[in-house]
Formats: C-alpha cells, sequence, structure tokens
C-alpha cells in the first residue's frame, strides 16, 4: 500500500516548509508524528500562534523585531533553540564557525552576529519565555560585572576576561564554592551563574585526603585546613535569585512583563551536581 505523502500546512513560510516537508518525508511519520512537527512550525510568520504572541510582546512593550538577514543555523544558536531546529541539510557546517561558539577567542564576532538579531529574539522570547533570557543574551547584553563584584576578586583587575563578565546573580544560600575562587581558573558563568564548581576529589586533594587505587595517600604536600574550597552539597546546594529577580533588580523585565510572571518565577535556583556534568 503506497503511503501518501502530507503536504505542509499553508500558512507555513517558504522556509519552514521546506523544513517540514524534509522531516516528514525523510522519517515517514505517523499521523500524530505529523501533528507534533507541525506544532513545532507553527511560530512561523503568519500562524495563528505567532499572531498570538505577536499581540502579547506587543502588549508587554516589547520591541518590534528587526531581524536581518541570517541563516535558520545561526538563528537557531543565537535564539538559544527558541526556533525549530533546521534540517540537517540546511548548513549545519556553520556550527563549527568560531564565531558561533562562544565562548571562544571569537568573542567581538559571536557579539557582532548578536547585535544584528538580539531585538527581534528579545521580541519573541519575552513573549514565549517571559522573566528569562536566551545564553547570548546573558554573555553580551546583561549588566557587566560592577566595580563592587571585583573588589571581591582583586587577580580578576585588568585581565583580559573580565570585560566579557557579566554581573553574575546573587547567591543566596548553600554549600559549594565556585572553583575560580580558590584554584587558578578564569571564572565562566552561564546565564549569571559559575559553571564549574570544587569536586569532592579536588577537596579531598587539596586537604590531604585524596588516596590512590591502592589505598595510599597523593597529594602528600597538601594537608588538612590548606584548602578553602568545599564541594557542591547535595543536602544543601549553591542557591541564587531566579532570572526573573535579577531582571526585576536590574530594572530589565519589558513594560507589563512582570505582570505575566507567576509567584514561582521568582523562587531561587539551586545548583545541583546534574549542572556540573
Amino acid at each position: 500500500m503506497l503511503q501518501t505523502i502530507p503536504k505542509p500546512p499553508k500558512h507555513l513560510g517558504p522556509a519552514t516548509k521546506k523544513w517540514w516537508k524534509s522531516v516528514t518525508r525523510r522519517w515517514g511519520l505517523e499521523q500524530h508524528h505529523v501533528l507534533v512537527v507541525t506544532a513545532a512550525a507553527e511560530p512561523d510568520a503568519g500562524s495563528p500562534q505567532h499572531e498570538r504572541k505577536e499581540t502579547m510582546a506587543k502588549e508587554m512593550g516589547v520591541p518590534k523585531p528587526r531581524l536581518e538577514k541570517i541563516s535558520p543555523t545561526q538563528l537557531y544558536l543565537m535564539a538559544d533553540g527558541l526556533y525549530p531546529k533546521p534540517p540537517e541539510d540546511n548548513g549545519w557546517e556553520e556550527l563549527i564557525d568560531p564565531g558561533l561558539l562562544y565562548p571562544t577567542m571569537d568573542f567581538n564576532g559571536c557579539k557582532a552576529l548578536w547585535e544584528q538579531v538580539a531585538e527581534g529574539i528579545l521580541h519573541d522570547w519575552a513573549a514565549r519565555r517571559p522573566g528569562r533570557r536566551p545564553r547570548l543574551w546573558w554573555h553580551f547584553t546583561a549588566p557587566r560585572i560592577s566595580q563592587a563584584e571585583l573588589e571581591k576578586h582583586p587577580r580578576w583587575t585588568g585581565a583580559w576576561y573580565v570585560v566579557q563578565l557579566c554581573e553574575p546573580r546573587l547567591r543566596l544560600g548553600g554549600i559549594g564554592t565556585p572553583i575560580y575562587e580558590v584554584l587558578n581558573y578564569v571564572p565562566e558563568f552561564e546565564y549569571g551563574i559559575p559553571v564549574h564548581w570544587v569536586s569532592e576529589w579536588e577537596e579531598r586533594y587539596y586537604s590531604g585526603r585524596a588516596k590512590d587505587v591502592r589505598g595510599n595517600p597523593i597529594g602528600s604536600k597538601f594537608h588538612e585546613g590548606h584548602f578553602e574550597g568545599t564541594a557542591i552539597d547535595p543536602a544543601d546546594p549553591p542557591r541564587f535569585e531566579s532570572q526573573a529577580a535579577y531582571l526585576e533588580r536590574h530594572g530589565l523585565l519589558f513594560p507589563n512583563e512582570k505582570r505575566r510572571l507567576k509567584p514561582m518565577d521568582f523562587q531561587p535556583e539551586a545548583i545541583t551536581t546534574e549542572d556540573m556534568k
């Protein structure tokens, strides 16, 4: 029995129709899977869902989008997965472009690309995910690290990476030490939160308690009390203010965006050992 080849919804744009057809025809999807693919493509301009989000964004006072010429792959990466993933044959070689893979040495290249599309992406982002911001917003648009924060880390002063650091989210409690506070690591943040933390092994090693597989002590030049870092305590992990709380504190919520937020959006965010993998 011949399988009927489905046709893409008429309201999708040309690029999204091409993506829709490539997915449904390549995989021979069942009807319920086709519905899922269609739902993923709905945000395309002209769809009812897109129009609802446009109206929602307008009500919140989000700037009108202004997306310059940019490939689907670049847009997917810049928007932190907000838009549908482009087909495999749609320029995935662009993934190796250093300008798209920050953090790399090409900070300025990635920043220039982000600035071309940031306004349009944030327009959609605030409508669909209010109280949060995409990854590259934190790298390039978020407030830069403050003098007060720099004073806590004197060795950062004048370092090449300082201009690339955002003001981190406030830490509210919990046990665990960011690795840059006790070892010679460049500070790195994702979404305003430290990426690398002292591990249990590092805590043991630099405190003189580490042993090899035979039970013999290693790192004998270190001793108890030598190291101030502590590993994350699963029972009391580090907690930070939420993205929504950060945006409100810095006055960065769009007009009327706050009214769509719920109390849970302002609850502290905990770091877990899974976040470190």
